[in-house]
């Protein structure tokens, strides 16, 4: 009899569910130089939570969803930089409305709502991805879990606007309302009239490179450069040659000629040597100012010639 009774209790312990407790989310505490003196309160008050530095913040791990509660509580009160992810209780209900004017502010909903004893939290317009064109249909976060509330799927009337919807509860099974088939719905992106989306293609660049072969190019090896000129892109030899002095010297000529020529005491020294020119022959000047009243260029060399005639001893 008493072996029979042990089976019969392991069977039973063996029937009974297992409860797996929820997972705690993080807190993540801003650091900052006083870090400590946040710390040691929490440790003081939540001795079985966690602390753990992760880059800028602090990972704070609280032993129950109570506790977890509390410690952001505190956070706020004391004005910490952190943020947490909310657990699964303590999240919002989103549900969707539709059938209103999508002019319609979303702090007229809220506070029709309101009215009718919906605990709303937030309500905000949906727009479109690309074009940011508002959508009809608006978005409302509710309080769930809250003792005499009233359920936001009773909603028959918003904003002197009525409508109903069919569907109040999850379903089973998920059915498309395009095709009217079950097992999917219309926003599944391996539905057969889901717009495709194609691939695009590299930048002409990208192209460029995959496209073109490689072709390398190797110079010839120059037993007169060294490694440190041909590093620095200096082509200069090591070793001078004999036959190049001469075009240096005939460059090195040339570049002074230009810079005197290009310089401001050329520039002085050229108008004062005119300067002469012109003393010497002042006919010449009273021909350049004759040039004025003549078209053809016969006339202007007659005149030039008579001005040298004149300055002629």
């Amino acid at each position: 009899m008493v072996e029979e009774n042990s089976e019969t209790t392991g069977k039973d312990n063996l029937d009974e569910e297992v409860t797996v407790p929820p997972k705690i989310k993080p807190i993540m505490l801003r650091y900052k130089d006083n870090y400590n003196m946040v710390l040691q309160a929490l440790s003081r008050k939540y001795p079985k939570s966690t602390n753990k530095l992760t880059g800028q913040y602090i990972r704070i791990i609280a032993s129950t969803m109570d506790e977890h509660r509390e410690i952001t509580t505190l956070l706020k009160s004391k004005g910490e930089k952190f943020y947490s992810v909310p657990p699964v209780a303590d999240r919002p209900l989103k549900v969707v409305i539709k059938g209103l004017p999508k002019s319609t502010p979303t702090e007229e909903i809220k506070a029709d709502l309101l009215e009718q004893s919906f605990l709303v939290m937030k309500v905000s317009q949906l727009t479109q991805r690309n074009s940011k064109f508002p959508l009809l249909i608006f978005l409302v976060e509710v309080r769930k879990h809250v003792e005499g509330a009233t359920d936001i799927y009773e909603v028959s009337k918003c904003c002197y606007m009525s409508g109903e919807c069919p569907i109040k509860e999850l379903l089973d099974t998920p059915h498309c309302i395009n095709c009217n088939a079950y097992g999917y719905t219309a926003n599944w992106r391996s539905f057969p009239a889901f717009p495709k989306i194609k691939n695009k293609k590299g930048t002409a660049t990208e192209n460029r490179i995959k496209n073109s072969p490689k072709t390398f190019t190797s110079k010839m090896a120059n037993t007169n450069l060294s490694y440190a000129n041909a590093t620095s892109n200096r082509q200069q030899m090591t070793a001078p040659i004999e036959q190049n002095e001469p075009a240096n010297n005939n460059s090195k000529l040339d570049s002074n000629k230009k810079e005197e020529n290009t310089s401001p005491q050329g520039f002085i020294s050229a108008m004062a040597e005119f300067r002469k020119f012109f003393h010497d022959f002042p006919g010449i000047i009273d021909a350049g100012k004759a040039f004025k009243n003549v078209k053809t260029s016969e006339d202007r060399l007659d005149i030039f010639c008579e001005g040298k005639k004149l300055n002629s001893p």
